[in-house]
């Protein structure tokens, strides 16, 4: 990111603490996109026995990202709007409502990097699997919890590119004994 800062993905600020989680790849640049394809294509030309892949597609749990030049961009252009003028969490209903239009746009376009990734693998190794890591608890956020990491792994399921998920959570821990039992 220090040669190449607009592979960022940024919050608010145009930064990213990145303290705990480390910094992110943004999904909505063509060019981080293009990369990851290629890289999982060579990893599946490379390694053609393998049965498949796991991808753990997300932003960060701790801050709001898609405020990088390529997200606003994107979004600007499709909706006429800047995401940094948006305000999180008035819970006035017509700003909760562009700021669910969004959250769905950030989604589709990481859902869309998530079948690019498997499509990129199915096409060299058609017999593997596309598995995916997500949150148990994601279903169970509120909005502003959801625009923080973006997983929809049940649209990704429901669109077709996956095969598998894996769900992750402390189910050891009592609240989430219906959950369990749900998922």
């Amino acid at each position: 990111f220090a040669r190449h800062p607009e592979l960022q993905e940024l919050n608010a600020q145009f930064g990213c603490k990145g303290i705990e989680e480390g910094k992110f790849a943004s999904p909505f640049n063509t060019g981080v996109r293009t990369s990851l394809v290629q890289m999982v294509e060579s990893f599946a030309r490379r390694y053609p026995s393998i049965a498949g892949i796991v991808l753990n597609c997300r932003l960060s749990y701790g801050e709001v990202l898609g405020y990088g030049e390529a997200a606003r961009v994107a979004y600007i252009r499709q909706k006429q709007i800047d995401p940094i003028d948006l305000i999180l969490g008035t819970g006035e209903e017509e700003m909760e409502s562009l700021v669910r239009e969004w959250y769905l746009h950030k989604r589709d376009e990481i859902s869309r990097l998530v079948g690019e990734i498997g499509s990129a693998y199915k096409g060299l190794n058609p017999k593997g699997k596309v598995l995916a890591v997500g949150s148990a608890n994601f279903y169970r956020q509120k909005l502003g919890l959801r625009n923080l990491t973006c997983q929809d792994w049940l649209h990704w399921m429901e669109q077709g590119y996956l095969d598998e998920m894996l769900l992750e959570e402390t189910w050891s821990d009592p609240k989430n004994d219906k959950l369990w039992k749900a998922a």
